[in-house]
């Protein structure tokens, strides 16, 4: 089989493979194309969200498989983000707002080393995943390497942030 890119070059094709996966209670088997010089590191044709019952919700920044048992973000880092964690494992109890502590990962300190450097805290699609709203925050690089991060739990049960 041949494929092609969007802009109708071949890629070339390393192998090709048949893979059994389960996606929740669904578990099916599939023929996927290795292929060189992608800009990401999987992309599914048509038929394959077809037959896995794939519901794409952009607002959510997510893919759904199998009736909405599985649950894949689609928000992926770009070359200007930096991850930050939280300092320290948090509860945050139902309808109740929090200010936890931030810290940058190891790998993404040497890139905010910069005195007088500004960051914009903003959501990422795992905060979500736990049932947090976190709050854009416009931080200065701090010393210690900490960042305060207003969160909010609008939900009738526990949210739960680990380290």
């Amino acid at each position: 089989m041949t494929v092609f890119f969007a802009d109708g070059k071949k890629l070339h094709v390393v192998v090709k493979a048949k893979v059994f996966i389960g996606l929740g209670d669904l578990e099916l088997s599939y023929n996927f194309y290795v292929v060189k010089k992608l800009n990401h590191p999987v992309l599914f044709s048509l038929d394959f969200l077809q037959m896995t019952g794939c519901q794409i919700n952009l607002q959510k920044k997510c893919i759904l498989f199998n009736n909405g048992l599985t649950f894949i973000p689609i928000q992926t880092f770009d070359s200007s983000m930096l991850l930050l964690k939280s300092a320290k494992h948090v509860i945050v109890p139902p309808h109740s707002k929090a200010i936890i502590f931030t810290r940058l990962t190891n790998r993404a300190v040497s890139r905010f080393n910069s005195e007088n450097a500004l960051g914009l805290i903003e959501p990422f699609v795992t905060a979500q995943q736990r049932g947090l709203c976190v709050a854009r925050t416009l931080v200065k690089n701090s010393q210690t390497n900490q960042f305060a991060c207003r969160v909010f739990n609008p939900w009738q049960k526990v949210c739960k942030n680990s380290t």
